[in-house]
């Protein structure tokens, strides 16, 4: 048997989940909170992302039962995370629900 834990980080939610040999066991998630600072700008903070991980495997009932061969990740797109020097992220990045970039793009096209 192989057992996989899959997780998939989207904007509004991370989900978790068992899958063995293909088939899927249990199902987990965490909702995440955006924060809108302003001018359409959309973040999240890395830490977050991290803490609905922990969060949504900690309510896997069959991940204690069973051994996991594999951990599969997935998650937004194009997110950029700024680190300081220690490594840390030195602010929230923007995620894709944001429009604020939409005003900017417009002044890129030929028209």
């Amino acid at each position: 048997m192989t057992g996989v834990l899959a997780h998939d980080g989207g904007t509004s939610t991370v989900k978790a989940a068992v899958v063995v040999d293909g088939r899927v066991e249990e199902v987990a998630e965490h909702p995440l909170a955006l924060s809108h600072p302003g001018d359409g700008q959309v973040e999240q903070h890395p830490d977050d992302w991290w803490a609905a991980v922990v969060q949504s495997v900690q309510r896997l009932r069959t991940v204690r039962s069973r051994r996991v061969d594999v951990i599969a990740l997935t998650g937004q797109m194009q997110d950029l995370i700024p680190l300081d020097d220690d490594g840390a992220a030195a602010r929230p990045p923007r995620v894709d629900a944001g429009t604020r970039e939409v005003a900017g793009a417009a002044g890129m096209v030929d028209e």
